[in-house]
Parts: structure tokens; C-alpha cells; sequence
């Protein structure tokens, strides 16, 4: 399958413009098949999506994509725990 419609299709971009920009900037074409494609189309997408970098960084995703770095959560990403307020 063509790797611009595959992230389109796997709702990783939403148009063709988008989908070719990530596979371009991530050189899917030489991953060895179509899951390592969507595997390292995703870890960008967590880059993009994390709130560690600013929304314009594009390449600095690319770039820890790229690496295969994973993505550490934010401390605001943590759920907070409430007492239970119904005994008091």
C-alpha cells in the first residue's frame, strides 16, 4: 500500500498533504514493511501530540522519531489523587 494513504487510513494525518510531509521527514520508504512505517509514524505523532516540544517543532519530532526515543509523560499527565470527600 502506498505509505501516504496507510497513515491517512490509520488516522495518523488527515490529508495528503500532511501524510506525505511525515513520510517524508521520517523516510518511511526505508522502513522494512508497513508496520515499522506506522510504528515510527506513531512515535511522531506522540513527539507532536506530548507537549514537550512546540506545536511549530516539527523537525525536533522527526529528529527523537527518528532515534526511536519514547515519549517521557509530563508531570501534569499524572492523575491526581483525591481524598474520599464523601466521609468527611
Amino acid at each position: 500500500m502506498n505509505l501516504v494513504e496507510l497513515l491517512i487510513q490509520n488516522k495518523i494525518a488527515k490529508n495528503t498533504f500532511q501524510s506525505a510531509h511525515i513520510v517524508n521527514g521520517l523516510k518511511l520508504w526505508e522502513c522494512g514493511n508497513e508496520e515499522q512505517a506506522l510504528q515510527k509514524a506513531r512515535l511522531y505523532r506522540a513527539w507532536r501530540d506530548s507537549g514537550h516540544l512546540k506545536k511549530t517543532d516539527r523537525r525536533g519530532a522527526f529528529d527523537l522519531a527518528n532515534n526511536g526515543q519514547a515519549v517521557k509523560p509530563l508531570l501534569s499527565d499524572k492523575p491526581v489523587k483525591h481524598g474520599d470527600y464523601d466521609n468527611e
